[in-house]
C-alpha cells in the first residue's frame, strides 16, 4: 500500500507552489512517483518514467524537483513526519506499562507503516544507495528521532515498573522495533492479502506483549491460553 501520495508529500521542507495549477502539477508528479515506486522500485525509475505517467514534460518536473531523489524525498516527508510524531506520542506515565494502551499505540504505528510501506521502503533503499545525499541525511535524522521516541517510552515504562533490565535502553529499542516488524512480516507471509483489521489487532497485541515482557517483566499478565499461534488466525 502506498497511501495517498498527495497527502504523503504534504509536510515538505521546500515551498509549495503558489497557484492551484502548480499544486495540482506537483501532486500529479508525486502520484506518478508513488506509482512508479510501487511498480518498479526505486532503482527502476527515472524522470522520463515519472513524467510519462503524469502526462507532462520534463520541464514541468524540474520546476518542482531537482531530480528523482528529491521527488522521492518530498513524497516521503509526510509519512515519515507522521510516523515520527506518532512514535514520540507514546503512552505517558502509568499507561506506559498498560497492555491496552501500548497495544493501541503500536497498532497505530503498524497501520501507518503498512499504509505507506512502499514509500518508506523505497526511502530506505534510496538512502542506503546514496550515502552522501540529502535523502540519506534526512533518513538518518528520522531514524534518530524514532529511536529517541522508543527510548523515551522505555525509560518511562522502566520508571513505573521499577525494572532494572541488564540490556541498555538503545539495545532494547532495537529489539522492540524489530519484534514489531518481524511479527508484521510473519503475518504478511501467511496472509498474502496483507494486514486486515484483525491482523493489525493480533500483531499489535503480540508486539505489546513481547515488548512489555522485555521492558517491564511481570506487568503484562495477559495470556491467550489457547495454545494456538495467533498469527495462524484466518
Amino acid at each position: 500500500m502506498t497511501g495517498n501520495p498527495a497527502e504523503a508529500g504534504t509536510d515538505t521542507g521546500d515551498s509549495l507552489p503558489a497557484t492551484p495549477k502548480g499544486y495540482a502539477m506537483r501532486t500529479g508528479l508525486l502520484e506518478a512517483t508513488a506509482g512508479a515506486l510501487a511498480d518498479v522500485g526505486y532503482g527502476g525509475i527515472n524522470v522520463i518514467e515519472i513524467v510519462s505517467r503524469a502526462g507532462t514534460s520534463r520541464t514541468n518536473f524540474y520546476k518542482h524537483f531537482r531530480d528523482v531523489e528529491h521527488a522521492v524525498l518530498e513524497l516521503g516527508r509526510g509519512p515519515m513526519g507522521r510516523f515520527v510524531a506518532l512514535v514520540c506520542r507514546h503512552p505517558p506515565r502509568r499507561a506506559a506499562v498498560d497492555h491496552r494502551a501500548v497495544q493501541a499505540w503500536l497498532r497505530e504505528i503498524i497501520e501507518l507503516r503498512e499504509r505507506h510501506h512502499v514509500i518508506l521502503h523505497s526511502l530506505q533503499l534510496a538512502a542506503e544507495a546514496h550515502p552522501e545525499s540529502a535523502l540519506r541525511t534526512e533518513w538518518e535524522r528520522w531514524q534518530s528521532e524514532l529511536r529517541r521516541g522508543v527510548r523515551s517510552w522505555i525509560d518511562e515504562a522502566r520508571g513505573i515498573s521499577g525494572g532494572d533490565d541488564p540490556l541498555p535502553v538503545g539495545d532494547l529499542a532495537e529489539v522492540v522495533a524489530e519484534a514489531g516488524d518481524a511479527l508484521r512480516r510473519r503475518w504478511v507471509r501467511r496472509h498474502p492479502d496483507g494486514l486486515s483489521s484483525q491482523g493489525l489487532d493480533t500483531v499489535a497485541d503480540l508486539a505489546a506483549r513481547i515488548s512489555l515482557r522485555l521492558i517491564a517483566p511481570g506487568r503484562d499478565r495477559q495470556a491467550t491460553g489457547s495454545g494456538v499461534d495467533p498469527l495462524d488466525a484466518p
